[in-house]
């Protein structure tokens, strides 16, 4: 789910969405972009993010992926 907001609605659909899977047998994670660092070219400089590198190893680990992102005035997410 990617939001900063607390009370955002997507965050809640993807959530919603999760538990309705587990419904059906699937097992959900729930991945959360909290802490993960924007994109930079100068951060990419120093080396790829620890918190990047435990995300890639989280969604490789997965079968399939539901992915919740917020848009902002019918422009993509800055997050």
């Amino acid at each position: 789910v990617g939001s900063s907001r607390e009370e955002s609605i997507n965050a809640k659909l993807g959530t919603y969405a999760g538990k309705l899977m587990n419904e059906m047998g699937l097992n959900v994670n729930h991945i959360s972009l909290d802490g993960l660092p924007l994109y930079s070219q100068d951060i990419e400089a120093k080396g790829f993010p620890s918190e990047a590198a435990h995300l890639k190893k989280q969604m490789e680990a997965c079968d399939g992926w539901l992915i919740a992102g917020p848009e902002y005035n019918g422009m993509p997410t800055p997050l």
